[in-house]
């Protein structure tokens, strides 16, 4: 399975426990892998769990740059992409933060309306020039 997979299945399963409150990261895995036939990596599994267990941090740097809007006003689909992108880049070694970037676009652009890709391009480059800078 190539990286563009991994991070698309990972959005899946990012999107999915937003709406999933009662459910552990475990058993999102457990049924997105059996009940729904989502392929699984160890890359998966570990950008996921970085996801739910970094959110507070990882929404506490989308709130720095969403200016007026909330974590409540994003639409789900632009939220999970950009967590799972800001987890890849906060927590993953040996990425190109580029490609990370270009891949969530992509994934906006296939899955978010029309001009979230925008949205979500804006948030990501805003927190990748916070990190370079300190």
């Amino acid at each position: 399975m190539n990286r563009k997979t991994e991070r698309e299945n990972t959005f899946i399963l990012v999107f999915e426990e937003i709406f999933s409150d009662n459910q552990s990261a475990e058993e999102l895995i457990d049924i997105a892998s059996t009940e729904a036939n989502l392929e699984m990596s160890v890359y998966i599994k570990d950008l996921f769990l970085k996801v739910v267990e970094n959110k507070e941090l990882i929404d506490n740097k989308i709130k720095k740059y969403c200016k007026k809007w909330t974590i409540a006003r994003i639409p789900k689909t632009s939220l999970a992409i950009i967590r799972m992108a800001v987890a890849e880049i906060l927590f993953t070694e040996n990425i190109s933060v580029s490609i990370t970037i270009n891949s969530a676009v992509e994934l906006s652009k296939k899955y978010s309306a029309e001009d979230d890709y925008k949205f979500v391009n804006g948030i990501l480059s805003s927190i990748v020039k916070e990190n370079e800078n300190g």
